[in-house]
């Protein structure tokens, strides 16, 4: 292992696959930085990726709340002899966790990533109590939209100066140009055909993210294309059951439920419709699949939420619609199939200027200034980050 400058302990919980991680893996392994991951219940395929990576990482499992006291002391252990710098966490058990042994082992610089808004004041007020409790453990908080740095300081008054906004950055390239070989393969793998129209939903399955005002949508859209796939990505979660439910009514022949799916990029070519319609304005924390599907170039279906406010427009971009309405969700995706509204949507331009506006450089340069802020080990300045 290199001898590098700042050691850096990335604790995640709970992730099957976040290509985001990966591309920040990849960049911060080339950089003065060494990292490692302590993975909690994540899946396989990351654990895979990261061996390929040389990526030094311990697996820890837990299977109720109790068991996390168990990893705390196992996370301390594992930090006691790692002797990191920062450790960043992401996700409940991993924030909880991770926070916990960062502070007990002397950790000076804790940092986690807040990736929801206002979900558990609105729907789990319990977990407002561990959202406070990491926040009071760690030196530094990565707001993800303006909306969450709000919450966090008005709502759960959290000392303003331990924020910091900073969007998730997308490759804008690997969006705009998919491998057309994987898109091939895409097609051939889930049975999509010239003829089909198909509507793109890729979003957990929790009450929140609206995929059951979809599903209704859908049904009366089946009975102007019979042929329609409705094609659910990321499709697991507490909602699941409800969902499945809902799409008794319809033929099997006219969906797709994918739990998991690698290549989300080359994944928006297959849809004629991208869909992503959140219950309300706060639910959204950021909501990636905004930016992802207009860089795409997808023509999509709206409700705002998250970083929505910050570029979404109403027949610019995409066709906004009421929250919770399956009626005006229904009108709009039938707008785009039938063209009516398709030439009126500056689809590729706005997709230039989101390609600017969350680009990867951007997010990965705020990161590492967060990273070496305070600490006695500084990155060189000629170290920015600029990926072609």
């Amino acid at each position: 292992m290199k001898n590098k400058e700042i050691q850096i302990v990335y604790i995640v919980s709970g992730i099957s696959r976040w290509i985001s991680f990966e591309w920040i893996v990849e960049y911060l392994h080339d950089y003065p930085l060494n990292i490692r991951f302590i993975l909690i219940n994540s899946s396989r395929y990351f654990e895979k990726y990261l061996s390929n990576q040389s990526i030094e990482y311990k697996i820890i499992k837990t299977k109720n709340n109790i068991q996390l006291l168990s990893a705390i002391v196992e996370t301390v252990a594992i930090l006691m002899k790692w002797k990191p710098h920062v450790v960043h966490t992401h996700f409940r058990d991993a924030n909880i966790v991770g926070l916990t042994a960062a502070r007990i082992s002397g950790v000076s610089k804790r940092i986690h990533t807040r990736h929801h808004n206002t979900f558990h004041h609105d729907y789990a007020r319990k977990g407002v109590f561990l959202d406070k409790y990491s926040n009071y453990l760690s030196t530094d908080i990565i707001a993800i939209s303006k909306l969450v740095k709000n919450t966090l300081t008005e709502r759960e008054k959290t000392n303003p100066f331990k924020v910091h906004i900073i969007h998730h950055g997308f490759k804008a390239s690997l969006f705009r140009n998919p491998d057309p070989e994987e898109v091939d393969y895409l097609r051939y793998k889930y049975a999509i055909k010239p003829h089909n129209k198909v509507i793109g939903v890729i979003s957990r399955h929790i009450y929140g993210k609206g995929v059951q005002y979809v599903v209704k949508a859908f049904k009366e859209i089946l009975k102007d294309y019979p042929e329609a796939i409705l094609f659910l990505a990321n499709a697991h979660g507490s909602y699941s059951v409800k969902i499945k439910n809902a799409l008794r009514a319809v033929p099997k022949k006219n969906y797709r439920w994918v739990a998991f799916e690698p290549r989300i990029c080359s994944l928006y070519s297959l849809f004629d419709v991208f869909v992503h319609v959140p219950v309300d304005e706060e639910i959204e924390a950021f909501g990636q699949t905004y930016v992802e599907a207009i860089l795409a170039g997808i023509p999509s279906v709206f409700t705002m939420s998250g970083i929505a406010h910050d570029f979404v427009q109403h027949n610019k971009n995409a066709i906004v619609v009421d929250h919770k309405n399956d009626q005006s969700i229904y009108l709009a995706i039938n707008e785009l199939l039938n063209k009516r509204k398709l030439n009126n949507l500056k689809i590729e331009e706005e997709g230039e200027k989101l390609g600017k506006l969350f680009s990867f450089n951007n997010m990965i340069n705020n990161l590492t200034e967060i990273y070496h802020n305070n600490l006695s080990h500084k990155l060189p300045e000629t170290f920015r980050y600029n990926h072609k």
